[in-house]
């Protein structure tokens, strides 16, 4: 098994998935993210103690995304040359 030049330590800034306001009160409203917009919303202005939105402060550090837990880049080879 090859290893990876370098495998530097993958630090995610948040590990729970963002859930959508309500999901857990009503079945009929999916998990799936949508942001909040309405004109009173508790979500959307932010106040303490609802749900988190997602920005950009929860971005992956540059040289760490998109990366496995082995220190690889998942891609597909097409050209690939037998010798």
């Amino acid at each position: 098994m090859p290893k990876p030049l370098t495998k530097p330590t993958i630090i995610k800034k948040r590990t729970k998935k963002f859930r959508r306001h309500h999901s857990d009160r009503y079945d009929r409203v999916p998990e799936s993210w949508r942001r909040q917009r309405g004109i009173d919303s508790c979500v959307r202005r932010k106040f303490r103690g609802n749900i988190r939105l997602p920005n950009i402060g929860y971005g992956s550090n540059k040289t760490t995304r998109h990366r496995m837990p082995s220190g690889f880049y998942k891609f597909v080879v097409s050209n690939k040359k037998t010798h």
